[in-house]
């Protein structure tokens, strides 16, 4: 149930908004070398930019020095300019400590919530509610610590919009937008989806 509720919501928020908005270009084109530049900056090393055809939720390896982009952010579409966009910002709105620490909560969230979707299956329903309350707790504690930065990130590209309010397609710019309101629940409600997409490209590079 959980499985298909995700695909579900996967084919809304990420496969029909790409249809949609793919079809409608921007006045403007984000200067991808532009966007290496702040973010060595900002964290004070060098990355290599890498494209990509997975779907992440994390973009930066600082083990690997390697900052990963989904080659559709590159479309000049407004779902790969908006993507782009809030992409830069986010990244320039956080800091290293706090990208590590979100990745350790949410592994330790999926840890949890499979322990509970486990015990659920094997019928111990008052010890898988223990697991599914303290999983609620590391995502509630998750979104305590960050939908500040989700919510200045949609500011700045919102305030960025603003400038093109007389250009081309400003109006479908910021239908789209609005969907970043809610960026911050894409990895909590459609982790199954991303896996998958993730293995069938993994096992498409591995069969060349």
């Amino acid at each position: 149930m959980v499985i298909l509720l995700q695909f579900f919501i996967f084919f809304i928020y990420q496969v029909n908004l790409k249809i949609k908005y793919s079809n409608f270009a921007t006045p403007f084109k984000i200067n991808i070398d532009e966007i290496r530049k702040t973010l060595n900056k900002k964290y004070n090393l060098t990355f290599d930019f890498k494209l990509t055809n997975e779907i992440l939720f994390d973009h930066i390896s600082f083990k690997n020095m390697i900052i990963k982009i989904p080659e559709a952010y590159l479309d000049e579409s407004a779902y790969g300019q908006i993507n782009l966009l809030f992409f830069h910002y986010f990244y320039l709105n956080n800091n290293k400590f706090k990208l590590k620490y979100n990745k350790v909560l949410f592994t330790t969230f999926l840890i949890f919530f499979h322990i509970f979707i486990i015990l659920l299956t094997m019928s111990l329903y008052w010890i898988s509610i223990i697991f599914l309350v303290i999983s609620l707790i590391i995502l509630s504690l998750d979104f305590v610590l960050n939908h500040k930065i989700f919510w200045q990130s949609f500011k700045d590209c919102s305030t960025f919009i603003e400038a093109f309010q007389d250009g081309e397609n400003y109006l479908l710019m910021k239908s789209y937008l609005k969907y970043k309101k809610i960026a911050f629940w894409k990895r909590y409600f459609i982790f199954y989806p991303l896996w998958t997409k993730n293995m069938v490209v993994a096992f498409s590079k591995w069969g060349k």
